[in-house]
C-alpha cells in the first residue's frame, strides 16, 4: 500500500507546547515524532478533547525561541499515543527551517 501524502515527512524529535485555541492557558508540553511542510506528529498521554484548533510552539533543537504555529487536529491514535496536526498558519520560511 502506497501512502498518498502531499509532503514528504521527516523524522524530528523536538519540544512542542500546544494548547487548545479555546483554552490557551492550559498548555501541554510534549515531543514531536515527525514533521512535513503540511503538518506535525506529536506524542500524547491523553486524547485531545474539545475544539480541534490548536496553538503550537515548536522548539528547534538547540533553540530557546519557539516557532509559533496554528493547526487543526486531524487524527488521534490512543493506542500509540500520537496525534496528527495539519498546519493552518505558519510562516513558510520558518517551517522550511525545520524540515
Amino acid at each position: 500500500m502506497t501512502e498518498k501524502r502531499r509532503y514528504r515527512r521527516h523524522s524530528l524529535m523536538c519540544k512542542v507546547i500546544y494548547s487548545n485555541a479555546e483554552d490557551p492557558q492550559k498548555q501541554i508540553e510534549t515531543t514531536s515524532t515527525d514533521i512535513s511542510l503540511g503538518g506535525i506528529g506529536l506524542r500524547i498521554k491523553k486524547l485531545v478533547k474539545g475544539n480541534r484548533n490548536l496553538n503550537l510552539q515548536i522548539y528547534k533543537p538547540s533553540s530557546k525561541i519557539p516557532i509559533k504555529a496554528k493547526g487543526t487536529l486531524i487524527w488521534q491514535d490512543r493506542l500509540r499515543g500520537r496525534i496528527g496536526i495539519q498546519f493552518t498558519d505558519i510562516g513558510w520560511n520558518r517551517i522550511k527551517s525545520l524540515v
